[in-house]
């Protein structure tokens, strides 16, 4: 193979260790000399974003501890100044340019150099432990909300449990969508290429010298990583998480202002949960069961149950789909049923019945709701069985790590009383499609 004009290994060293500064953001930093209107992160001022991008509002919740990282940026520089981070950044850069030239037309080959090994991911941690209480890591990792899992871990702990998520969760996404690994749900959310495909290889390779950075700018470790997922789930069109970016304040706008009004004592319950259901075949936007379960929750509704309607589903069926769950539930109910926009609210990124009560859960703790109060699931009789039941649960503990929720009494075959739990807002690396 003729190799492209690229940096020779020793001026990689070099180049990488001149840009550990900008390590963890999530632009193209670079080594060589910016432009006079850059702020000094790797940023040009005179460039002004309108509004959260896509590959931004993926690192934010898919990765969130990279994004900590790149709005830190005096956690930053205590980090990249030791020596073993330097080492990690030269050769982590070596080996994928490597790969870039050997690899061949072998996907798995080009992926593998990106994933964590266990030493490089302690090593992170070690430096990342030790600058934690001169930079206050810990204090404004639980400043940000995103862990309540590990509020009662020590601060090393925490520190130590936040980065293992992530870099799991950069692995997670290299094994499925670089090696074709199963994920946790294979038959929507598996990679879009056949096994052995030379043309996604040659994607790969594209893939990731574009996540190095030119040449002459290579964005180091972090940011690669970050950058190399995020093109993995753009080639495969898995970019669920950044779907709805202003959902707080366009889709569920109207329901979030009515929500700051309301007189919860006039309700038995908070609100009325709607597990969402796929459309039966191409062609169709709402599955037959879901049409019975929107019957059935805006007579709930009208018989004052609930001040609110929660509408719960993501991109799901068929794999790839265009249409959202969420997003039809809330036009039926408006159009059909005369249900008003105030008493709608849209969750539209759950693909599971462990997501649509955890995301559900994190709105209502979001828009205020009374916590304390109980809420109403309302589904399928087979779906609300299936909620209740030891299966469900062991799968809320092994994808989630807790269960959203505390189920109370039964009122009927399809609903259920329900309380949110507060460690609904923990995110979920391992899974980066709905996180």
């Amino acid at each position: 193979m003729t190799r492209r004009p690229r940096l020779q290994y020793n001026r990689i060293r070099q180049c990488v260790s001149g840009c550990l500064p900008a390590l963890f953001l999530l632009v193209a930093a670079g080594c060589s000399s910016l432009p006079a209107q850059n702020d000094g992160t790797g940023v040009r001022a005179d460039i002004v974003m309108e509004r959260v991008s896509v590959p931004e509002r993926i690192t934010e919740r898919s990765f969130p501890f990279l994004h900590f990282l790149s709005t830190h940026p005096d956690i930053q520089t205590a980090f990249v100044s030791d020596a073993r981070v330097s080492a990690l950044a030269a050769d982590r850069s070596e080996r994928i340019e490597q790969a870039i030239f050997t690899c061949e037309d072998d996907a798995v080959c080009l992926a593998r150099p990106w994933l964590w090994s266990d030493a490089e991911t302690g090593l992170v941690s070690d430096v990342l432990v030790e600058i934690g209480p001169g930079a206050s890591l810990a204090a404004r990792l639980r400043e940000t909300g995103d862990y309540p899992l590990y509020a009662d871990l020590s601060d090393e702990a925490l520190v130590r449990s936040a980065w293992v998520d992530t870099a799991a969760g950069l692995n997670g996404t290299v094994r499925t969508y670089g090696f074709g690994e199963a994920p946790f749900y294979p038959k929507i959310d598996s990679v879009r290429f056949e096994p052995g495909d030379p043309v996604y290889a040659k994607l790969l390779r594209d893939a990731s010298d574009l996540a190095l950075g030119p040449a002459e700018r290579p964005k180091a470790p972090l940011s690669a990583a970050g950058q190399f997922s995020r093109l993995l789930l753009y080639l495969n069109e898995r970019e669920n998480a950044g779907f709805y970016p202003q959902l707080d304040n366009q889709e569920n706008g109207v329901a979030r202002g009515f929500a700051s009004r309301v007189d919860w004592s006039d309700y038995p319950y908070t609100a009325i949960l709607v597990l969402g259901d796929g459309p039966d075949e191409v062609g169709t936007e709402l599955g037959s069961f879901g049409k019975l379960r929107l019957f059935h929750a805006a007579d709930l509704y009208r018989r004052g149950l609930a001040p609110f309607l929660i509408v719960s589903g993501g991109n799901v069926h068929p794999a790839g789909t265009r249409i959202n769950e969420a997003e039809t539930m809330k036009s039926v109910l408006m159009e059909r049923y005369g249900i008003p926009e105030r008493a709608i609210i849209m969750e539209p990124h759950a693909r599971h019945t462990t997501t649509n009560f955890r995301n559900s859960a994190r709105l209502m703790i979001r828009y205020g709701f009374p916590v304390e109060r109980p809420a109403l699931v309302s589904s399928s009789r087979g779906q609300s069985a299936y909620a209740e039941g030891t299966e469900f649960r062991d799968r809320c503990l092994a994808e989630l790590g807790y269960l959203p929720m505390t189920l109370g009494t039964r009122l009927s075959p399809f609903d259920q009383e329900f309380w949110v739990s507060p460690l609904s807002d923990h995110l979920n690396p391992a899974d980066p499609l709905d996180p």
